[in-house]
């Protein structure tokens, strides 16, 4: 962010884009505020795995719980492992048609 000040101060065109940007700059601020979006999620395993920050607060174990019920209920492991064998499917459909082993 003391990058985007530099940059601003620049221009006075500058100055009127950040205030008309300034509510959706703090918008993005807080989406990737790693307190607030609570941890990532770990691709690659069979079932919900969420790994958080290791200074994280109970405000962001909270969100991560939340963000681990969400993909629950999006059935979002069942769904990326369907992609991922459909995928490989045509992967060796294309494979045997070009004559790779």
């Amino acid at each position: 962010s003391s990058i985007l000040r530099e940059e601003v101060k620049n221009s006075l065109l500058s100055k009127f884009g950040y205030l008309a940007m300034k509510g959706p700059f703090k918008a993005l601020r807080q989406r990737a505020d790693y307190s607030e979006v609570g941890g990532a999620s770990l691709l690659g395993v069979n079932g919900i795995v969420i790994i958080c920050h290791g200074n994280s607060k109970v405000h962001s174990f909270r969100n991560a719980i939340k963000h681990a019920q969400e993909c629950v209920d999006l059935e979002l492991n069942d769904k990326i492992s369907a992609e991922v064998s459909e995928n490989l499917e045509v992967l060796n459909r294309a494979k045997t048609l070009n004559g790779d082993s």
